[in-house]
């Protein structure tokens, strides 16, 4: 499985922000913008030959439209909140399982993907996680600067990507208080 929603699970939400985005009067015109450049990529993407993105992790094809999937979380409920940051959390610790891995999955191993269960079905478990329990990472800051290996070369990766989310979730409180609510209650 190399779909959008399987590997990026928090994009699902986009689509029940959509709906409210679309019963927000002030915002219909974006949403409508945003939904209609969603739907040309899909349709013109879908006429090309190779349209699963060939040997890449996922449909590479459609990185252009991802931020107007993301247009549409900022409309998604308060109360569903948890479920966004669920979502986000395996949507993120998946792409660090394939950013980790090698991503090119060997063509002998496309037949036997294509046989397994169901999560097992996909590139990201099969194969690049088999690849990090067996040790096999890919050059990183962590190896290349502190001559860090295996799991603990994930350790920059990981203070950064925590030092970002405590950064963003800080800035977004200070902004609810000085601003109010934000566009969903």
């Amino acid at each position: 499985m190399m779909g959008l929603f399987w590997q990026s699970p928090a994009l699902l939400l986009s689509i029940v922000g959509a709906v409210f985005a679309f019963l927000k009067r002030r915002y219909r015109v974006e949403a409508i913008v945003a939904l209609w450049i969603i739907v040309a990529y899909l349709v013109t993407i879908s006429g090309y030959f190779l349209w699963w993105g060939g040997y890449a992790l996922g449909p590479r094809d459609i990185i252009p439209m991802l931020p107007y999937f993301c247009i549409f979380l900022a409309f998604v409920p308060k109360r569903l909140n948890w479920l966004l940051v669920v979502l986000s959390l395996v949507s993120i610790g998946q792409m660090i399982i394939a950013a980790a891995s090698t991503v090119r999955v060997p063509d002998v191993m496309v037949p036997k993907i294509a046989k397994l269960g169901f999560f097992a079905y996909t590139n990201i478990y099969s194969y690049c996680l088999m690849l990090l329990r067996e040790g096999n990472f890919t050059q990183n800051l962590g190896h290349r600067l502190l001559g860090l290996r295996s799991w603990d070369s994930l350790i920059p990766l990981l203070v950064v990507i925590g030092g970002v989310t405590f950064l963003f979730l800080s800035r977004m409180k200070l902004s609810h208080h000085q601003t109010g609510p934000s566009l969903i209650s």
